[in-house]
């Protein structure tokens, strides 16, 4: 995976992830993600574990490191 592939998916991982407190737009955005990634990137997700997602300005008081991480790797399995 190229640097730039994994900051597209560490994008769409925190995107997913800032819409954790609206559960209709949380599961709107995971499919969406999901459609548009495929299941290609399931094996490419414990990366994040040890070197998170840049979290987006607008979820920076919302989530700060594993905790971000951890509520956005869910959402490739949660559709």
């Amino acid at each position: 995976m190229t640097a730039s592939e994994k900051a597209f998916l560490g994008e769409k991982v925190a995107w997913v992830a800032a819409a954790i407190q609206m559960p209709e737009e949380f599961r709107k955005r995971a499919k969406l993600a999901t459609e548009e990634l495929g299941a290609k990137v399931i094996s490419l997700l414990p990366d994040f574990f040890h070197q998170p997602p840049r979290i987006p300005e607008n979820a920076k008081i919302q989530f700060s490191g594993l905790g971000f991480t951890l509520l956005g790797l869910p959402c490739f399995c949660y559709v």
